[in-house]
């Protein structure tokens, strides 16, 4: 079992003081790499196919309406 006079105090050091986040480019790294980002890209990728197999299923029954129904009258527009 551990306790807490066994953990040693951490004095602070030069390099504890040195910025986390060295640029822009380095933000925008630690951004794409994030856990959230990762959950975005997912719901992205679920959301890009949904939308994709909706588009699919509307030109499917277009084309199966235009193929198997005869259309009467003429379109005046």
């Amino acid at each position: 079992m551990n306790t807490l006079d066994q953990w040693g105090v951490i004095t602070p050091t030069s390099e504890m003081k040195k910025p986390l986040i060295l640029s822009d480019a380095h933000a925008n790294y630690l951004y794409e790499q994030s856990h959230d980002r990762m959950v975005e890209k997912m719901y992205e990728n679920q959301i890009d196919a949904f939308l994709e197999e909706e588009k699919a299923e509307k030109e499917a029954h277009k084309n199966y309406v235009e193929s198997n129904y005869i259309r009467v009258g003429e379109l005046n527009g």
